[in-house]
């Protein structure tokens, strides 16, 4: 996840629903209230998981951490990602310009507003040359269990 801007939010369910198990990968609020959850079903790949991120995770990228950490389907080594926590559609108009318009707000399964804030890791490793050494010791200790 590490210096991924994001992508598509059914890309990320996608993968998502692979990983965590039965859960909640995201939910959304809108300006009304209206709330939306996007869940996944009951398969999971049964192998422990370990995500890299930092200040540039954002979107997708965080939505995907967080369903993983929140589910505890896996952990996250690294520093704070970025924070995007909004729903935002394009809006084209007749002379081939648009603009960007936020229509929701995104929260994790555990409820958390990331907005500004980002995503705490698991395990903070400000050091990007030591975070793949933290995240192999991981996943060696949870292999041996």
């Amino acid at each position: 996840m590490r210096n991924n801007p994001g992508g598509l939010l059914d890309v990320c369910a996608d993968i998502a629903d692979t990983l965590i198990g039965k859960g909640t990968i995201v939910y959304t609020k809108d300006s009304h209230g209206k709330t939306e959850y996007l869940k996944s079903d009951a398969n999971k790949v049964d192998l422990p998981i370990v995500l890299l991120t930092n200040e540039n995770s954002a979107s997708a990228s965080e939505i995907l951490t967080a369903a993983i950490i929140d589910n505890k389907a896996g952990i996250s080594v690294g520093t704070k990602t970025f924070g995007k926590g909004i729903v935002q559609s394009v809006v084209g108009l007749k002379d081939g310009t648009g603009y960007k318009l936020t229509t929701a707000q995104y929260f994790t399964p555990n409820g958390e507003y990331i907005h500004g804030k980002g995503i705490k890791p698991t395990i903070e490793e400000k050091d990007e040359e030591k975070q793949l050494s933290v995240a192999i010791n991981y996943l060696e200790n949870e292999l041996s269990k």
